[in-house]
């Protein structure tokens, strides 16, 4: 059950079509209930309400509140050990849902919750990864939207991540690293190599089938 939990996290940020997985994900937690899996069901648990998010079926987007779960309420009720992994989940999946529906304070305080994930050797790769790329966006959504660069430093450090991914793992960060860059670049003003690099990332994303990040 513990690979159906990395298969279903790994299916929602790699673009797998969210009715689809919705299903899948579904009729796995009703096999993690059978199997008494309780421990891996409950973490799970923020993969499957966020994709409920994404299609619409939650009164507020940005909260993990729903069929699934409440945030507000399951972490008060899971076992000492387990809290700190369902703390990261939920703050990972919250700080996606914050970026996506323009959030960007809340998104860095979710962030900055789960700052240990940048340097744990215990975290799943994509889950480090996703949480690095996601941050990185959101602070230049902040400058932007701020008019400060002082989270510049907090940008670099993440485009210099992405970079050694990009060379290590191509097919799934080549995108995400020149999606950030052109981002970046377009915040500074130089608009051309930033035109370049969007262009580039879209077809990228397009070719790896990240569909959610060609959007």
């Amino acid at each position: 059950m513990m690979i159906v939990h990395f298969y279903t996290g790994t299916a929602l940020w790699s673009g797998h079509p969210l009715g689809s997985l919705k299903e899948e994900m579904t009729s796995y937690s009703k096999q993690m209930t059978e199997y008494n899996t309780h421990v891996i069901n409950t973490i799970n648990k923020p993969s499957r309400q966020a994709a409920l998010n994404l299609i619409g079926q939650s009164s507020n987007p940005i909260k993990l509140i729903g069929e699934e779960m409440n945030e507000d309420t399951l972490i008060v009720n899971v076992e000492d050990d387990v809290r700190p992994m369902l703390s990261s989940m939920i703050n990972f999946y919250r700080m996606w849902l914050e970026y996506l529906f323009g959030e960007h304070k809340l998104a860095a305080g979710s962030s900055e919750v789960n700052r240990h994930l940048e340097e744990s050797c215990m975290a799943r790769p994509y889950f480090v990864m996703n949480y690095v790329f996601y941050k990185g966006l959101n602070a230049i959504a902040l400058v932007r939207k701020e008019g400060t660069y002082e989270r510049t430093a907090a940008i670099e450090k993440a485009l210099s991540k992405m970079k050694v991914w990009a060379v290590s793992t191509p097919w799934n960060c080549q995108h995400k690293f020149d999606l950030m860059s052109a981002e970046y670049l377009y915040l500074c003003g130089n608009l051309d190599e930033a035109a370049k690099l969007y262009e580039n990332a879209v077809l990228t994303a397009t070719k790896h089938r990240f569909i959610h990040e060609q959007a």
